[in-house]
Order: structure tokens, then C-alpha cells, then sequence
């Protein structure tokens, strides 16, 4: 196998995550791959323990091809499960760790998930539920030879869309890789860096900080729980180079006066709206920003904005290799400074929606991906991110689709009418919020009980407001903005 030289990885010669873990291996055996508070796995021991994990996987009946959940926090688990599932040419589907078990078994159905790996306890019906604390004791390696392609399917996820129907992200090796290639330039990631996992592995923004450190042979730092106690601890005792943090991690740093370890190089901020207070008293105390802008059908990020840019409103330019255009409803380009939803093309953007073939398709004019996010480009090329997907609730990182809240409420006897939308929050970024009209008076305990069965807490709307009517359009649509402005008279 060809020597990468890793401290400028050249991307054009790797065509699957697996060649590059093998090289890391062949160059640096005794790196750090994975650091805990309890372990720490080289690079020689990450191989080994996926192969003993594979095998095993094999024996419990998953073959090629199979689409498996992964359901569990962020560890050593996830990652071998990953990795083990590659070796074998199966296809991982992430799941949120949040869900109710009403809406975990919607995704599990949607996706026909046979098998589920986790190390939760959670009631799968007549699923093979598969327990990652086996992963222990297991020894027998092998050796896979899997007719896998960089354009195979590597990753399933699960996003919000703004329909009530489950929406799965469908990534390529391809993709995830790409999205390293593109920001070697900008970054200058090097390898024997360590980088933080400090957001869900089962979002597509904290997936990528593996990806990013195995393909540069660098480490994952892993903190005990994604909490800022958790992550604090981690960044004083392990000292990582870099972090990617939503908004309402950082703030609460900046917040509680919380200073950056020196060995920080670069903080990746996205994942929801930024204000321009919080990039400049990030700024001011000392943490090095990278203001980034994408979405799980990107691969996450697309754009970058570094600290020391007078443009702090921007979300940047494109990285190489990435084009954004403006488009009016018509799907014609717009004029610099002209708002309207932002299209892009990019090496990175992802393969299909699971089981929608059609909406995807919907989704792509000359190759450009419609997403559905609004805003304008500068006469320099900067991106000005003016409203996110109209729709759609991003809070604390955390995407949250309106339509299947109001679903929710609805299925209560006692509600009538009901319209869920977005509040800005200066802790979370964005809360759920709802306006409701009643056929009966009910109780907020009552009330909270019902959600809290059906939805994952984040999902719960923090304010719920009672007004005796919804204001609608002469064809009976509720108008939101004008449900928003009564509600924030009240």
C-alpha cells in the first residue's frame, strides 16, 4: 500500500475511509486514535477491536448491504460499531438518543431496520437488538474483503424536514471525505492533532469530527457526557486542537467567563443562528471562532468565516471547490446582493433521501441543491444567511420539525386548532413555541404529561400560548407571523 504523507494528506489518493485508517496504521501504529477518561485506543488497537467487532456482527446475522441502527451516546462503541459495519459493506443508520419510543420506532420502521446496535435500554418488538457492551470481551479478528466503491452507500441519517413523514439523509464515502478535501486548505488540519467530540455522533456536525481526525491520523478526544462540565474537563486534561460547539455551548463558556485552553488552534461555530454579540465576546475572550454554515445533506460544513473577518454577519465564503447561487422562486440566479434561497453545488452533497427518490430529485437544479435556507451573496462572495429553512426550529443544535409538534397537539381531544413555531432564545438560539384554541380548558400539567409521551423533551414547545382564534387567510391557512406577533404581545 502507497505511504500517505499525513502531515498534508493528499485526498485525491484516498477512495475509502478504510484505506486511510490501514495507512494510519502502517505510518503510526502507536497513535492515538481514541482518548477517554478511562481509555486510550492506538491506532494498532482501533483496527483490531473493529475486526473482533465485525466478526462478531457477522455471526449475529448482519451482511452486506444490511442498513443497521446505532442507537447510543457518544463512545468508543459508536465508533467501532462504524467502522466494524464499513468492514463489512453495511450501511450504519444513525439515530437520535432523544426520541421517544413512538417516534424511534416511526424512524426504525421507515428505514426496515432489522438490526440495532446500542447501548440503551430500548424495546425493539421483534427487532435483534444488539448489545455494544459485548464489544469487551471480543478478540477474533478478520480479515474483509468487501466490493465497496467510494460512491457506495456509507451513511444513513435521519434530519427534520417540513413535512410530517421521517426524512433520511442517505451519504456516500464520497461525500463524508469530501468534506475533509475541501477545508485542507482553510484549515490546515495537520496529523497527531486532537480534536474534541463535543456535539452528538448521531448528528451529522459531531460524525464528522471522527472523520476529520482518522483521516488526518489524528485523535478523537472523548469526554465522558456532552455537557459543558464534561467538555471543560476534557479540553483542561486532554487539550485538543480543535472544537465545534452550537451556539448555546459557547455562549454559556463565554457566559460563565470561560477562557480557551492555549492548545486550541480553532473553534468551528454552527448549527443554528449566530449572533453578532456572541462571535465578538468570543472574540474578546480569546476563543479562535471559524463561523461555519451547512446541513447533514451537505456534510456539514460549506462555508467559513474566521475570526479576524470584518464580515461578521457573513457566514463566509465557500470552501474550494464549492458553488452557492441565489435563486428566485423560479429557479433563476439572482444578483449579488439580491435575497433568495441559497443553492449549492458541492463535492460533499449527499446521494438520496432514504425511500423518497422523488423529493430528492425536487430538491436539485443543475446539479445545485435547493436548500431551502434564504439569504444573499456580497460583491466579494460572502453568504449572508437571512432565515433557515422558514419552517424549520433549530434549538441548541437540535432541528426540530414544527409540523410533527402540531401533530401532537392535535391528537389531544381537548385541542382544536393548534400552530407551532420558532421564539429566539438567547440560551438555545431558537425555542419551540405553540398557539392553541381549545374545545375544553385544560391543565399545563396535564398538558406537559401528554407531550412528554409522544415527544422527546427538546421537541416539548417552552411556551404554549391560548388565544380564542387563529387568524387565517380568506382560504382558511393559518397565518403564522401574525399568530408570532399576537403571541408576542401577550
Amino acid at each position: 500500500m502507497e505511504r500517505l504523507n499525513l502531515a498534508k494528506p493528499d485526498m485525491n489518493k484516498l477512495l475509502l475511509f478504510q484505506d486511510t485508517i490501514a495507512n494510519n496504521l502502517i505510518l503510526n501504529p502507536e497513535s492515538p486514535a481514541i482518548i477517554s477518561e478511562t481509555t486510550e485506543l492506538s491506532y494498532k488497537e482501533l483496527i483490531n477491536k473493529s475486526s473482533a467487532v465485525s466478526n462478531y456482527l457477522i455471526q449475529k446475522g448482519i451482511t452486506q448491504n444490511s442498513s443497521v441502527g446505532i442507537i447510543a451516546d457518544n463512545s468508543i462503541e459508536f465508533i467501532l460499531s462504524i467502522m466494524a459495519l464499513w468492514n463489512i459493506g453495511a450501511v450504519p443508520v444513525t439515530i437520535n438518543i432523544r426520541l421517544t419510543a413512538p417516534e424511534l420506532e416511526r424512524e426504525l420502521n421507515f428505514a426496515g431496520i432489522k438490526f440495532l446496535l446500542t447501548n440503551r435500554d430500548v424495546d425493539l418488538c421483534d427487532r435483534i437488538k444488539i448489545c455494544m457492551d459485548e464489544y469487551a470481551s471480543l478478540t477474533q479478528q478478520g480479515y474483509f474483503s468487501v466490493d465497496m466503491h467510494s460512491s457506495s452507500p456509507a451513511l444513513i441519517m435521519f434530519t427534520s424536514g417540513t413535512t410530517g413523514k421521517p426524512k433520511a439523509v442517505v451519504h456516500s464515502f464520497n461525500s463524508l471525505t469530501n468534506s475533509l478535501k475541501i477545508g485542507l486548505t482553510f484549515f490546515n488540519y495537520q496529523s497527531g492533532e486532537r480534536w474534541l467530540a463535543s456535539l452528538p455522533f448521531y448528528h451529522i456536525g459531531g460524525f464528522q469530527i471522527f472523520i476529520r481526525a482518522f483521516l488526518t491520523g489524528s485523535a478523537v478526544i472523548l469526554p465522558d457526557e456532552i455537557k459543558n462540565e464534561f467538555l471543560l474537563n476534557a479540553m483542561y486534561e486532554f487539550r485538543p486542537t480543535y472544537a465545534s460547539f452550537v451556539p448555546a455551548q459557547l455562549n454559556n463558556f463565554i457566559e460563565n467567563g470561560i477562557k480557551p485552553v492555549d492548545s486550541l488552534k480553532q473553534v468551528l461555530i454552527g448549527g443554528g443562528f449566530i449572533s453578532q454579540e456572541i462571535i465578538s465576546r468570543a472574540k474578546a475572550n480569546g476563543w479562535n471562532t471559524v463561523k461555519v454554515y451547512g446541513s447533514t445533506e451537505t456534510a456539514s460544513l460549506i462555508t467559513a468565516l474566521k475570526k479576524d473577518d470584518d464580515k461578521i454577519n457573513s457566514a463566509g465564503k465557500p470552501l474550494p471547490s464549492v458553488e452557492i447561487k441565489i435563486l428566485n422562486d423560479k429557479g433563476r440566479e439572482l444578483a449579488i446582493n439580491q435575497s433568495g434561497e441559497i443553492a449549492v453545488k458541492s463535492p460533499t452533497l449527499f446521494i438520496n433521501y432514504l425511500n423518497n427518490e422523488e423529493e430528492y430529485k425536487s430538491k436539485f437544479i443543475d446539479d445545485f441543491y435547493l436548500t431551502g435556507d434564504f439569504g444573499h451573496l456580497d460583491e466579494e462572495g460572502y453568504l449572508f444567511v437571512e432565515a433557515r429553512r422558514t419552517d424549520l426550529i433549530i434549538s441548541g443544535g437540535e432541528n426540530i420539525n414544527p409540523f410533527e409538534i402540531e401533530e401532537v397537539l392535535l391528537s389531544y381531544s381537548g385541542i382544536k386548532e393548534a400552530v407551532v413555531f420558532q421564539l429566539e432564545d438567547s440560551k438555545w438560539g431558537q425555542i419551540p413555541a405553540a398557539a392553541i384554541t381549545l374545545y375544553e380548558k385544560i391543565s399545563v400539567e396535564v398538558l406537559q404529561t401528554f407531550l412528554r409521551e409522544r415527544l422527546a423533551d427538546y421537541k416539548i414547545p417552552r411556551r404554549i400560548f391560548y388565544l380564542d382564534e387563529l387568524p387565517k387567510t380568506p382560504l382558511g391557512k393559518i397565518q403564522k407571523e401574525k399568530v408570532k406577533e399576537i403571541c408576542a404581545e401577550l
